[in-house]
């Protein structure tokens, strides 16, 4: 494995030293990478790890070599988006010294802070015109289709699923396929509706498409994952809805997401996982995440202005819910099963602030710039935010490396949505 590793790493130098650019796409491109895992000097790392870090060393070396130092700390300090989420990774890296556990902590906190905070600032100099930032959203097509093809091949070859009927593709949870799918497909989808809007795609390019939509459409109804059907079809609902009157497609697109609903409702009246949430002699994922929800609380109540320290939810749950329940319905809970309260009681409550206010930054730019100009596009990225929101009730669309990457894309695309085509990057 670490052969491989690492020969997929030289490929990956050699390309970005000769096309920088392509650097982001094939990040994007492939971010199960993270699974692919070794260590350097007794530090653990992963394939995903290794090509941020190099995409980065790279940009540095350009920005050094075009004497442009001085403007790129300008552009970064000056983007507020940027700063207000290095605050967050920085309080989150300050609670690691919080928790009980310094060196899980710190672990995580570079998968998923320190990583994404990288790929940010590197984003900020490679993709800050808006061809660049469609070159890298297209680009996450790649991940999207390996995950889709990957799950449908287990689904229908009727192997490799942790829980049979439940597509989990490569991860070890059917609800990390949708968290990652959902936000992806919708930000695509806008991207295309704007291609179509403005004659850019052919019609046989679009039937073309609409199958890829449909193909990663059924995979995420086949992870069987509530939560991720509701988020999808609630952002989806809302972009419908706010689709321009003069879109000629959306008569078209109103009927098929009827249709698709329908499927959808049959699909899960049919399903066993159903039948748990009547009958009450079993417990359900819902009741599970009310524990797990009932547990949070008593760890936020018990320090709420510093939780139990980044990375460290797993063991202080452990512990708090064997003193609650005897037994709990769930022992071995990596994560909350909620963006908002792991938020708070990870990285505490200054951390959560931040968090908030950043989401509060993002949702009122994306929306003045789709108000302004009526970009489809714009309105992709909006659903993709509202997605996670909604996700974020019921499971936790952040907190894992190729999710904090997914976050970081919307925050790249969000700052750099008034640009048009012809502003290159900085320089």
């Amino acid at each position: 494995m670490d052969y491989l590793i690492f020969v997929l790493l030289f490929l990956f130098i050699v390309t970005v030293i000769k096309k920088p650019f392509w650097g982001g796409l094939i990040i994007v491109a492939t971010l199960p990478s993270f699974l692919l895992r070794t260590s350097i000097a007794g530090i653990p790392t992963t394939l995903l790890e290794l090509m941020i870090y190099a995409w980065f060393f790279v940009g540095y070396i350009a920005i050094i070599k075009h004497g442009q130092w001085h403007d790129f700390v300008i552009k970064v300090l000056k983007n507020k988006i940027v700063w207000v989420y290095g605050l967050f990774v920085l309080v989150a890296g300050l609670q690691v010294l919080a928790g009980d556990d310094i060196r899980l902590g710190f672990g995580a906190w570079k998968g998923w802070m320190f990583d994404p905070f990288v790929f940010l600032i590197t984003s900020v100099y490679f993709d800050s015109s808006m061809k660049k930032l469609h070159s890298l959203v297209y680009a996450t097509f790649g991940t999207v289709l390996l995950v889709s093809i990957w799950g449908l091949v287990e689904y229908f070859g009727e192997f490799g699923m942790q829980i049979p009927g439940f597509v989990n593709a490569m991860f070890t949870s059917a609800n990390y396929v949708s968290l990652l799918l959902v936000p992806l497909i919708l930000l695509l989808l806008g991207l295309t509706l704007e291609q179509v809007r403005k004659n850019k795609i052919n019609n046989n390019h679009l039937i073309v498409l609409i199958i890829l939509y449909l193909f990663v459409f059924t995979t995420i109804v086949l992870t069987r994952s509530y939560a991720g059907i509701l988020s999808l079809g609630i952002a989806g609902m809302m972009m419908i809805f706010y689709l321009p009157k003069t879109f000629k497609f959306k008569k078209h697109i109103i009927i098929t997401a009827m249709i698709l609903s329908i499927f959808v409702f049959a699909s899960i009246v049919t399903q066993g996982k159903l039948q748990s949430y009547f009958n009450n002699t079993d417990y359900n994922s819902f009741q599970t995440r009310q524990q797990i929800w009932n547990v949070t609380w008593e760890l936020i109540y018990k320090n709420p202005v510093f939780g139990v320290g980044f990375g460290n939810f797993e063991p202080a749950y452990y512990d708090k819910a064997f003193e609650l329940y005897n037994p709990p319905l769930e022992w071995e809970v990596p994560r909350a099963h909620n963006l908002f309260l792991h938020t708070w009681v990870e990285v505490g409550l200054i951390g959560f602030g931040i968090f908030l206010y950043l989401l509060f930054i993002l949702f009122k730019k994306v929306i003045i710039e789709y108000r302004k100009n009526g970009n489809i596009f714009y309105l992709g990225v909006l659903a993709s935010l509202v997605s996670i929101v909604v996700y974020g009730f019921f499971d936790t669309p952040y907190y894992k490396n190729d999710l904090s990457i997914v976050f970081v894309i919307l925050l790249v695309l969000v700052s750099y949505l008034h640009q048009t085509s012809d502003e290159l990057k900085l320089g």
